[in-house]
This record gives structure tokens, C-alpha cells and sequence, in this order.
């Protein structure tokens, strides 16, 4: 999936609270909500510093909506 795709399926916001975050992603034509602690990837999200592929091992844009996803769909059984 694209960077552009990503951020047409996932929509993250901060919660109220320290590093909780509400994820909601589209997949299979529904949406599906679920709650993260992951604060690298919010970090990340839109930080222009992250923008390419060569970050030595940390997430990039796409890395960090990519990962909301894949923990949104594993909390849900989408797997």
C-alpha cells in the first residue's frame, strides 16, 4: 500500500492522557476502532525529517500509518 492510501484508510487521534491514541482504519468497506500506546509511531506521522526510506531502522511516514493499521487490524481479529 502507498503513503497516500494509508492516509486515506487510517485516521489517528490523541486521546486525553499521556501517549494514548484512537485509531480508526477502513478495511473491507467498515471501519474499525481500536486504542495505541505507540508513541515512535505518532512521533513520525507527519514529521518531515521521516519522509524518506532511510531512517536506519526507525519508522518512517508511511512505516508509522502502516503500523497503526496492522495494530488496528490485529486488535480487531482482522488478521
Amino acid at each position: 500500500m502507498t503513503l497516500n492510501e494509508l492516509k486515506e484508510r487510517v485516521v489517528v487521534s490523541r486521546e486525553r492522557g499521556y501517549n494514548s491514541y484512537k485509531v480508526t482504519i477502513y478495511y473491507r468497506n467498515a471501519y474499525y476502532q481500536c486504542h495505541s500506546n505507540n508513541s515512535l509511531a505518532w512521533d513520525r506521522l507527519d514529521d518531515d525529517n521521516y519522509r524518506d526510506n532511510q531512517t536506519n531502522g526507525f519508522y518512517t511516514n508511511k512505516g508509522a500509518y502502516q503500523a497503526f493499521y496492522d495494530e488496528c487490524k490485529r486488535k480487531n481479529g482482522l488478521n
